[in-house]
């Protein structure tokens, strides 16, 4: 189903036996998004160039000369930090043609459900479902969910966008059901991009296989020594 990416998130989650859960996120939308950056030298670099300072009070010619501030250091970007969503939302129950699982239930039918699909149900039934799918399957480098939003999007969805859809981890989630409003549910997410790695099983080894080796050396140095 195509619906518009500037009003209307999708989240990808894959699971339950190769299905595959689509979830609309858009009444009530919101978005926030966040760019964090760790520096490969940042704190530290204040120190260097505190160093440097101290060193130029013994050393002749330009570096003698140059002024140094107090609270300003040398910073190195090594591409590491994170980009986050905290993207908030009210279950589209309005909106019953907005999938809210795998598809496999009847839309038109709020008692046709399963633990797969809750399209067009009781806001009670869809929180449960959701939490359900949140719940029993993994998020991770796999790319076993996927964020289209904006222009974040491969035409899946909506409109061919600048950007591939986002691989992401969904590091917490909040689902809220009033009671006094029995039309309400919300909900708030919380997501990291992630990189995409094809076969995770054959990473996590290539990984072990480096920190043996590394813990390999480190024992024939000391043995050495």
């Amino acid at each position: 189903m195509s619906v518009d990416l500037r009003s209307t998130a999708v989240l990808e989650i894959d699971g339950f036996d190769d299905r595959t859960g689509v979830f609309h996120l858009k009444d009530d939308f919101s978005d926030r998004e966040e760019i964090n950056r760790e520096y490969v030298v940042s704190e530290a670099g204040q120190y260097l160039r505190y160093g440097a300072d101290i060193v130029s009070d013994f050393t002749p010619g330009d570096i003698a000369d140059t002024d140094f501030d107090a609270r300003e250091g040398y910073h190195i970007d090594g591409g590491a930090g994170s980009q986050t969503w905290t993207l908030s939302f009210q279950y589209p129950v309005d909106d019953p043609s907005l999938q809210w699982g795998d598809g496999s239930s009847n839309p038109d039918d709020p008692d046709d459900y399963s633990e797969y699909d809750a399209t067009g149900c009781h806001p009670l039934v869809a929180k449960q479902i959701f939490g359900n799918w949140l719940r029993l399957n993994s998020t991770d480098s796999r790319a076993s969910a996927r964020l289209h939003w904006g222009e974040y999007s491969d035409g899946t969805h909506g409109g061919d966008g600048l950007f591939d859809p986002v691989p992401v981890t969904i590091d917490n989630a909040t689902l809220a059901k009033d009671e006094s409003d029995p039309s309400v549910f919300e909900g708030t997410l919380e997501l990291t991009r992630t990189a995409e790695i094809p076969d995770l099983e054959d990473a996590l080894d290539d990984i072990q296989d480096a920190i043996d080796d590394l813990v390999s050396d480190i024992g024939e140095v000391v043995t050495d020594w």
